[in-house]
């Protein structure tokens, strides 16, 4: 049984365009915004960019248009960044040097929940939020309807698939506040259960839930381990860190593999997971 079976993550689903407020609440662990609160930084932020517009270009009223939130409810870099300073003073920052050095220590750093890198990911008007809850990295992404859970050994190499796909990545600077852990704040449904799920439909019943997810995304990541090359406009230091991370990743998941070989005699079947998680690998491209 997992150590951390029962306890609980703050995961918000996807509801419209919303995925703004979503990523904000699951990496803080709890229902702090709602979207009336995002769109009045919005519109905050808005009337700035107006009034120095006004001051310097000389913008009419007819000319308005806002930048910071969409006729969908998507929200700008700027109404999140805002929203994380204004609550806990925290910032994202998109800077390679962080980055590699996150990279670079991520083993070799003592984690607790508040002091670990959390990442904040974007691609086109998607965000999704990564951080280190009960012991293990998550995916927090709303779009899924559990949790992810990504231990550290494979976090660079997940980081690392997503830079190739496209998405950029933040970290958040700043100490995280401590997780709500209750789950009689906010939705019911927003709450996962390490181990189990909660019904949506029945907020009230809790069932086991799959570890299908899991699996899927360890195979995935395997994969990505035996073939990743890195093609992203990042600069060569962090590219560097990127390709050295997932070198020592696959030297680690081989001394893995030949341990667990000796001892359970299990070559047939990681052949199998291999090839599993090939066939994985060829349809995410």
């Amino acid at each position: 049984m997992d150590e951390h079976e029962g306890k609980l993550i703050y995961h918000e689903k996807q509801s419209c365009a919303m995925c703004g407020q979503h990523v904000l609440n699951s990496l803080l662990q709890g229902p702090y915004f709602t979207a009336e609160d995002l769109a009045e930084i919005a519109h905050e932020l808005d009337e700035r960019e107006r009034e120095l517009l006004r001051s310097q270009e000389g913008l009419t009223d007819g000319e308005q248009t806002s930048h910071n939130v969409d006729d969908s409810g998507n929200f700008s870099l700027q109404v999140l960044n805002s929203a994380l300073q204004r609550s806990h003073n925290l910032n994202l920052v998109r800077d390679s040097q962080t980055l590699n050095f996150v990279f670079q220590n991520l083993e070799s750093t003592a984690l607790d929940e508040t002091n670990a890198p959390a990442f904040v990911c974007n691609r086109h008007n998607h965000w999704q939020a990564i951080r280190f809850l009960h012991g293990s990295y998550w995916d927090l992404n709303s779009l899924s309807n559990i949790p992810t859970k990504i231990s550290i050994f494979y976090l660079t190499a997940y980081l690392g698939q997503l830079i190739q796909d496209g998405w950029t990545i933040f970290t958040v600077d700043g100490v995280l506040p401590n997780p709500m852990n209750d789950v009689t704040i906010g939705n019911r449904s927003d709450w996962y259960v390490i181990g189990q799920q909660i019904d949506n439909n029945n907020p009230d019943r809790i069932q086991v839930a799959s570890s299908e997810e899991d699996s899927e995304l360890q195979a995935a990541l395997r994969a990505s381990l035996e073939t990743a090359t890195i093609n992203t406009t990042e600069d060569a230091e962090l590219q560097a860190a990127l390709k050295a991370s997932l070198d020592a990743a696959k030297q680690k998941e081989e001394r893995n593999e030949n341990e667990n070989s000796n001892e359970d005699g299990v070559g047939e079947e990681e052949d199998a997971d291999l090839k599993a998680a090939i066939a994985l690998s060829l349809q995410d491209q």
